[in-house]
């Protein structure tokens, strides 16, 4: 697979012009368009900074039961179980 990046400007229209790219004529591609918006704006309003009030037990494993990897017994049989904080003294 082949990769391009290109920046442009969209026209008046709707429509994209793309020259010179390094594939051959009918050849399939495929094409993303993604907008540049203002990347601080962008940035502000999807800050979490500040946002968390408090941490409940942060060094405690979460959603433990949603890892198909416990699910599954070991090589003996014995169901698998999340590694555990431990305490420090």
């Amino acid at each position: 697979m082949q990769a391009e990046w290109r920046e442009t400007t969209v026209g008046k229209h709707g429509e994209l012009r793309l020259e010179g790219l390094p594939f051959e004529a009918g050849q399939p591609v495929e094409v993303l368009v993604i907008s540049k918006g203002d990347r601080s704006k962008m940035a502000s309003h999807s800050s979490l900074h500040g946002s968390v009030l408090e941490y409940r037990e942060p060094l405690e494993p979460v959603a433990n039961e949603d890892w198909d990897a416990l699910k599954q017994p070991d090589a003996e049989g014995r169901k698998r179980r999340a590694v555990e904080a431990v305490p420090r003294p």
